[in-house]
């Protein structure tokens, strides 16, 4: 458990760094100047020296942070001498005399305890108690205390959702947690140790997966959990390819943010607007919109356009007594016709240029509302018109926007693979600023 802790620990300390104003050769962690090229074991308090985590000067002013990898005790009951960061085996039968060790340790001091509610504590030791003057603001919150050179130190911790069958409360956290994550005997010991020491690989996880306090899938994000600290809301650590890529919020001024008076919200990292100050300023966004399409409207208004009739790929007839052929004409500065149809279980897309004597057909096969497969075909213009008669037009583009649309396309279906939504395609098709076509009897870009 400790083992885990520490590599959470060392995750925040990596970006805790900050050069030094004036000298580039020298880092600052906590409050502390070191050289560059000096190595040293963090200091968090109030828990105190974390042995398990070395840090590193580099130049600049970069702090980097590793923790120590543990190997597996060949033991039933290893020890974990204090101040050391592994468990170590100790073969009491063939230990050598003690005496000296002994006097050593009466020559050092002891570290002073604390007396609290008439209990006594050693220096380190971390309890909670519902007896300090400290009182929750909400309901998941408690009062965790620890004991640090004869002084008591206590502090609110807001406790996570917890979803198991049984709960229970540990001597050493004031939050209640899941009762199977706890060994009643030895053989539960031994089966902990396994499981952390020995990293089994679950047969779900991938070579991107990610081994943080338990296996994190590729580009998750999380918030670490530190000790009896609780959830570190300030950092949030995200999965890359196998590695753990851990980041320090970085929280605006007051004075950048679009509020006089921001409030720190009990369980955020950084100062925010309250509600009513987000209303007043969606509002005013709200009014600018509504003027700006008062404004759209009266233009289209001047701006009266022929309505075209029915968008269809062929020819269409005006009416029943006078059978004229009328085409889809290419509006200015565009050279190919788009067509848009979206089908039951299958989408198409297609692209016509007079220009050119083939016509590029995109189909998509849904099921369930997601793309299983793409097909992309070329035909003749003659073929085409004939076999997608029923295709409707969007209207009329360029080559310049048809290659945008393509690009992004092929950039956003390559992401999710064979998990896209078909919302992805109409939501890209629609963004696509196509201009109205005219239809003539004398034009026959679009039907020869």
């Amino acid at each position: 458990m400790l083992i885990v802790v520490f590599m959470l620990i060392t995750l925040g300390l990596t970006v805790s760094n900050y050069p030094v104003k004036g000298e580039t050769d020298r880092c600052i962690l906590d409050g502390r100047k070191y050289d560059v090229g000096e190595t040293w074991n963090p200091t968090l308090q109030p828990l105190g020296t974390m042995p398990c985590v070395n840090c590193t000067c580099l130049q600049g002013g970069k702090v980097e942070c590793k923790s120590e990898k543990c190997p597996r005790p060949d033991c039933p009951e290893p020890e974990h001498p204090p101040g050391q960061c592994c468990p170590i085996c100790i073969d009491y039968a063939n230990l050598p005399p003690t005496d000296q060790v002994e006097e050593d340790n009466k020559n050092k001091e002891p570290q002073p305890g604390c007396k609290f509610d008439g209990e006594e504590y050693e220096d380190g030791e971390v309890f909670p108690s519902n007896k300090t003057g400290l009182r929750s603001t909400r309901d998941e919150q408690c009062v965790m205390c620890v004991c640090s050179k004869g002084h008591l130190l206590c502090h609110l911790k807001t406790c996570l959702p917890v979803k198991c069958k049984t709960l229970i409360t540990t001597s050493d956290d004031c939050c209640p947690r899941c009762g199977e994550m706890y060994f009643q005997d030895e053989l539960d010991y031994e089966d902990y140790l396994d499981s952390v020491l020995s990293d089994p690989i679950p047969k779900n996880v991938s070579k991107a997966d990610c081994l943080a306090m338990g296996y994190k899938e590729n580009s998750s994000s999380w918030h670490p959990v530190v000790g009896a600290f609780g959830e570190m809301k300030c950092i949030t650590c995200r999965c890359l390819n196998g590695k753990v890529d851990c980041a320090r919020e970085t929280c605006l001024r007051d004075d950048q943010l679009p509020c006089k008076k921001p409030r720190l919200v009990p369980g955020d990292c950084c100062k925010t607007c309250n509600k009513r100050q987000k209303h007043r300023n969606k509002n005013r966004r709200k009014t600018k919109k509504r003027k700006n399409r008062k404004k759209k409207d009266k233009s289209k208004k001047k701006k009266r356009r022929k309505k075209q009739p029915t968008s269809s790929v062929g020819e269409i007839t005006t009416g029943m007594r006078n059978k004229t052929k009328v085409y889809p004409c290419l509006a200015k500065k565009s050279d190919r016709f788009v067509y848009f149809e979206e089908k039951g279980d299958s989408m198409i897309l297609a692209f016509n240029s007079p220009k050119d004597y083939k016509v590029e057909i995109n189909t998509w096969t849904v099921k369930k509302g997601r793309l299983s497969e793409v097909v992309n075909t070329f035909m003749s213009r003659k073929d085409f018109l004939n076999k997608y008669s029923y295709l409707t037009v969007l209207g009329s583009t360029n080559k310049r926007r048809y290659k945008k649309l393509k690009k992004k396309l092929n950039k956003t279906l390559s992401r999710c693979k064979t998990k896209c939504r078909k919302r992805v395609v109409i939501k890209i098709v629609n963004k696509l600023k196509t201009k109205k076509d005219t239809y003539s009897g004398k034009c026959g870009d679009g039907g020869s």
